[in-house]
């Protein structure tokens, strides 16, 4: 027993200077693991497999999106209503018949005047659109 004492305080006291000496080594495979390209790829492979994961579960759960869009346009092509052309002889000839009958018969009621109106123009697009779409996305 008491040969092993100071062998176990001998060995203790050798340790700490091979401590001592391992820590170079210790650095030396520390920047051989961080340099080595084949760990980093595996190292980025395993991420990119979590991120991928992450993903896929991701794909259960409902999803929520907005989109909106406002658009200005002018000019552009338009086409052309005739509706003074086609309206306007029958109600001048509306107001000649009323005109006439207010004449002949004094009892006839006195209608308004049917107003002179013009042709109209619409553009083939918009002066100005906004659409807004929410959409809510649950997988079955």
């Amino acid at each position: 027993m008491k040969r092993s004492i100071p062998a176990i305080l001998a060995f203790l006291y050798l340790s700490t200077f091979a401590g001592a000496q391992e820590s170079p080594l210790k650095a030396y495979i520390h920047t051989a693991l961080e340099s080595n390209v084949a760990l980093q790829r595996q190292g980025l492979s395993y991420e990119k497999s979590l991120a991928a994961l992450e993903e896929a579960k991701a794909l259960f759960f409902p999803r929520l999106s907005i989109q909106a869009r406002y658009s200005v346009a002018r000019g552009g092509r338009a086409f052309t209503i005739p509706i003074g052309d086609l309206m306007n002889p029958v109600y001048q000839n509306l107001n000649q018949i009323n005109t006439l009958a207010q004449a002949t018969y004094p009892d006839y009621p006195t209608v308004p005047e049917y107003p002179m109106i013009s042709n109209e123009e619409i553009n083939f697009l918009r002066e100005t659109e906004q659409e807004t779409v929410l959409r809510l996305q649950m997988p079955v």
